[in-house]
């Protein structure tokens, strides 16, 4: 008995808590979702907690890669990037005195998760890894990841080289906004011609098996990001997806891999699928929307009506509505006329628990003209404009009238008055 009734109550709770994450179950033991469009977490399970990156570190190394790409400018693999690397590690087996265009060493770093590319490039950078290694903790900084650290540029075990859920998800909003890094983070297949020292073309194939239709994670939507994988960071992916105006990116660090599943991918896509199908697109603002005033000067009115410029929408975590969405107004100061329709007099911007969501100019609805000697005309048209001025106005009519009436009544008396009086008289 007591055993049905705790299978009922677990039933409830799914069923009636108006939360589909309550039966999302997640195995990786850190893992975030977010909006890409926004930043908005949407999904995070321990997600502030370090972890190991293992490749997906080749996310920022291709960030910085990309940042200072130079064209078709060959590079030439240095013993360091051929010899300085675990044999058995993720490599496209470079060989020293190599050359290899910039571009193809940054598909290689990405689709096939190449370490002595990641080096290749990192010593055309900066000259040396460490030098670049600089350049990538610099460059979380200044995107706003402050809990990661980085000692190498390939993701191999260091305990001084980590990061959070949290922080990759960031990392990896940033990177998809970087020309170029969005298709190379989609790529399934690409070729690398023959170089110098190879008679034979190179054929890569992307890791992340969200993106292959032939593998049983293919999930449509997918696109992109980063795989890795180590025995101490577990199986880690950095994914990415795009369906009816959504854009979604998802991390999951720590996940382990049976005989019939890698939970990296069963994760990911839990996350993707649950963002695109379970969580709705809010809109927040349309183009045109009303929505308040701002004072301004020297115009026959006192303020100008503000429209907005153009569309919010965002996605909300499960039981937020738009209601749970704050809004801020920002206003130019010192508004004078004359204002012309369209003209920007500032901007709307909208939040969700501190984290903004997107944020929209406000346009003037109309023209305001300019009054000459507004200190003049404006009190006399404001005056014009009152209700008071034709309150004051009719009752000074109604008195007129009254005051009229009680005259000619006098006059008709007085008349009366007289002409009884002159009878008298002629009677007399």
């Amino acid at each position: 008995m007591k055993q049905r009734l705790a299978a009922f109550l677990i039933l409830f709770s799914v069923v009636f808590s108006g939360h589909a994450y309550a039966a999302l179950k997640i195995e990786a033991p850190n893992a975030i979702l977010i909006d890409a469009d926004t930043g908005l977490t949407l999904y995070e399970k321990d997600a502030d907690k370090k972890v190991y990156p293992a490749s997906t570190t080749k996310i920022v190394t291709a960030i910085i890669a990309l940042e200072n790409e130079n064209g078709d400018e060959v590079l030439t693999a240095s013993d360091a990037a051929v010899n300085g690397i675990d044999y058995d590690s993720s490599k496209i087996y470079l060989k020293v005195g190599e050359q290899m265009s910039y571009k193809d060493l940054i598909y290689a770093l990405m689709v096939e998760s190449a370490n002595d590319a990641a080096v290749v490039l990192a010593e055309h950078i900066s000259g040396s890894e460490e030098a670049f290694v600089e350049l990538m903790n610099q460059k979380v900084q200044e995107i706003g990841a402050e809990n990661t650290h980085f000692t190498n540029v390939h993701g191999l075990h260091d305990e001084e080289h980590y990061t959070t859920a949290a922080d990759m998800a960031k990392i990896a909003r940033y990177a998809m906004n970087v020309p170029g890094f969005a298709e190379i983070a989609a790529t399934k297949k690409y070729t690398i011609p023959p170089t110098n020292m190879t008679e034979s073309e190179r054929t890569l194939t992307n890791r992340n098996e969200l993106l292959n239709s032939s593998k049983k994670y293919y999930y449509e939507p997918a696109t992109g990001i980063k795989t890795g994988h180590t025995s101490k960071a577990g199986y880690c992916l950095v994914s990415s997806a795009e369906k009816d105006g959504k854009h979604l990116i998802a991390a999951v660090f720590g996940d382990k891999e049976t005989e019939t599943d890698t939970y990296s991918f069963v994760d990911s896509k839990k996350l993707l699928s649950y963002g695109i199908n379970d969580l709705e697109s809010k809109t927040l603002a349309k183009k045109g929307d009303i929505v308040g005033e701002a004072p301004i000067k020297n115009s026959y009115a006192d303020k100008a009506i503000l429209q907005t410029a153009g569309e919010i929408k965002a996605i909300l975590p499960e039981g937020a509505d738009e209601n749970s969405v704050q809004t801020n107004t920002v206003l130019k100061e010192n508004l004078k006329a004359p204002i012309k329709a369209g003209s920007v007099l500032g901007y709307i911007e909208y939040s969700y628990k501190g984290q903004t969501l997107g944020k929209t100019n406000l346009l003037a609805v109309s023209d305001y003209k300019k009054i000459p000697l507004a200190f003049i005309f404006k009190p006399i048209y404001k005056l014009f404009k009152s209700k008071t001025l034709y309150i004051i106005l009719g009752i000074l009519v109604l008195l007129y009238i009254i005051l009229y009436r009680i005259s000619e009544s006098q006059k008709r008396r007085k008349r009366r008055k007289r002409r009884r009086e002159e009878l008298h008289k002629r009677q007399g």
